[in-house]
């Protein structure tokens, strides 16, 4: 698996992967997914981003504005 491959497996694992290590890194390789993803995915996306900014522990939080 590539970290640019528009798949629902490496969305999952940046956003995972942000949790952990927060950082602008891992949003910006989710960028990249985001690219070329289908509108299925872009939603997903979405609402998971929209979960770390509300819900996300501060780092996350900060990291995600």
């Amino acid at each position: 698996m590539y970290l640019n491959d528009a798949s629902p497996g490496t969305a999952a694992v940046l956003v995972l992967f942000h949790q952990e290590h927060p950082s602008y890194s891992a949003l910006m390789y989710l960028r990249f997914v985001w690219n070329d993803a289908d509108d299925r995915l872009r939603s997903w996306i979405v609402r998971q981003y929209a979960a770390m900014l509300v819900h996300g522990p501060r780092a996350v939080t900060d990291s995600g504005t």
